[in-house]
């Protein structure tokens, strides 16, 4: 670790912690039984014994192999332990991401994000911003040349996006009218990425953006989605070019990955 600290300092180390007796806990024991009641484990199913002996091991083997790691940001007093043996992900996550704030280490990105697009104000009337929680982005105001490349616009937004939303979660409705991204163009792209698309109908906003509370009447507008390996959702209009959808999702993943 001195080694490696030596050409990249580290602030201080996190150690998710789950106790063993918690580890080892979540197995049942097996039960006594009278021999009639006894049933064979099926073949390949090893016994609750077994499967807390293997267990104990693991977890033996865990903590051998982390101690290390752990003791040496220990002795400079720069290890923050988390108890994580609640199982839940989300939470775990969330707390992380308090934790790391509150030390000012906040994400270098905007982190699940929701992206609307519209290539007209047409597809954005009725739209109540305050109540799905949209920042809306003229695409056009927050750039230097409007008629720059696809690329340079939608890296321009990215940039945006990170400097004005909230850390763990937003959402915004771009308005690309007046740039040089038009719902007309089809040029294919060879460039290729894992991305995750549903064109089906009855994709709704209120499907990906928790309304607020006030009770009022649902966008019932209906759009494609793309959602990429950078936790981030673009939904288009229904009528945009499927390939166009793709190309702008793909280019912002590229973007967000660096």
């Amino acid at each position: 670790m001195e080694a490696f600290e030596s050409g990249y300092p580290v602030a201080f180390g996190i150690n998710l912690d789950i106790p063993e007796e918690k580890v080892v806990g979540n197995v049942n024991p097996i039960c006594a039984k009278h021999p009639s009641e006894f049933k064979k484990p099926e073949p390949g199913v090893q016994s609750d014994e077994a499967d807390s002996s293997r267990t104990q091991k693991r977890a033996k083997l865990h903590q051998n192999s982390a101690r290390p790691w752990i003791d040496f940001f220990r002795k400079s007093n720069r290890l923050v332990t988390v108890d994580v043996s609640c199982g839940e992900p989300e939470y775990i996550s969330e707390k992380l991401d308090e934790l790391l704030t509150e030390l000012s280490f906040p994400p270098l990105k905007t982190l699940n994000s929701v992206v609307l697009f519209g290539f007209d104000e047409e597809e954005f009337s009725g739209l109540d911003y305050n109540h799905y929680g949209l920042s809306e982005v003229p695409l056009k105001t927050v750039v230097n040349d409007p008629m720059a490349s696809k690329e340079n616009l939608l890296s321009s937004l990215c940039r945006h996006i990170d400097s004005t939303g909230n850390t763990t979660e937003s959402s915004f409705a771009v308005q690309l009218s007046g740039t040089s991204i038009k719902k007309t163009e089809t040029a294919k792209s060879d460039k290729k990425s894992l991305m995750f698309m549903n064109m089906e109908s009855g994709n709704f906003l209120h499907n990906y953006i928790t309304p607020g509370k006030t009770p009022k009447a649902q966008f019932n507008r209906q759009f494609k989605a793309v959602m990429s390996t950078e936790d981030e959702v673009c939904l288009f209009p229904q009528d945009t070019h499927t390939e166009l959808c793709r190309q702008i999702a793909l280019c912002m993943a590229q973007i967000r990955a660096g």
